[in-house]
């Protein structure tokens, strides 16, 4: 597993909906090398909202952290289908074994991919259910990321801002996706990625804030996040090339929605008229892809 730390801290969410097990995990510090992330890592059932955060050496000491030296007291949590740990087993593996833990047999293994001989609606499931997990798991990452980058800046105004030393992975798009975008002849990337600072922070160039379409430094943080196959369309951008644009509806702003648009990465981002997207829906400038 690749981190910045070397310890998992278990995260679960406190209210009546997160289960008993799960809840007494909360704040649980191990080594990221122990075994029970090998099962226990997050989600560990349909509907988890448990996530794990990267810790150090040092940010447990300065916290005054106590992690366990290793699990050996713990039991395993996780439902059936979910103990498995995607940073470490190999994905059309999992599959393959979790359609045997869920009873369906009738699948092949081909070339290091899967395929069905007859439909089989638990694995299919479980397949959009793993799609829609390393989606949100990506997301999540890239969120914390830009919450630890941009952290007492002022993203409005002008001043410093942390340049960005590599390309960084937003989200990833569901293999579903990728093949549904195919049909339109656009060839996507799994990774949706940003590249440079200058086009990470293209949504807040002056204008753009002035004329108040520019996304508050909350919605940015949280971009990531919307940047799911349910707000995935394929668009033409001023040159009729073809693009890849994430629409969601702003709550904070009536008759407005959120925008990301990306061409070899992320090219820019902001809030526009709902009607203008609806005009270029009706116009076929704009195609909805089903997830």
């Amino acid at each position: 597993m690749q981190s910045f730390g070397e310890y998992f801290r278990y995260t679960a969410v406190l209210d009546n909906r997160t289960r008993k097990s799960h809840a007494r995990l909360h704040g649980t510090i191990l080594p990221k090398t122990d075994k029970f992330w090998d099962r226990n890592y997050p989600p560990n059932g349909w509907g988890c909202r448990c996530s794990v955060q990267v810790l150090t050496k040092k940010e447990i000491q300065k916290r005054g952290l106590t992690p366990l030296a290793d699990s050996s007291m713990l039991k395993d949590i996780s439902d059936k289908a979910f103990a498995y740990n995607p940073k470490v087993d190999r994905l059309d593996s999992i599959l393959k074994d979790k359609a045997k833990k869920l009873g369906c047999n009738d699948l092949k293994a081909n070339v290091g991919e899967l395929k069905f001989n007859n439909p089989c609606d638990k694995v299919k499931e479980f397949e959009k259910q793993r799609e829609a997990y390393l989606q949100e798991r990506f997301a999540n990452m890239a969120s914390k990321k830009l919450q630890n980058m941009f952290s007492g800046i002022d993203l409005l105004a002008s001043g410093y801002k942390p340049p960005l030393e590599k390309p960084l992975v937003l989200s990833i798009l569901s293999d579903n996706s990728i093949k549904n975008l195919s049909k339109h002849g656009y060839i996507a990337s799994k990774f949706l990625k940003v590249f440079t600072q200058a086009k990470l922070l293209h949504g807040f160039r002056q204008k753009k804030i002035l004329d108040g379409n520019a996304l508050t430094k909350e919605q940015f943080l949280n971009m990531p996040k919307f940047l799911t196959d349910d707000n995935l369309y394929l668009g033409f951008d001023k040159n009729n090339e073809k693009e890849l644009a994430f629409y969601w509806i702003d709550k904070n702003k009536k008759g407005k929605i959120n925008y990301a648009y990306f061409k070899d990465g992320l090219t820019t981002y902001g809030i526009t008229d709902i009607d203008f997207v609806n005009g270029y829906i009706k116009g076929k400038r704009l195609i909805k892809i089903k997830p």
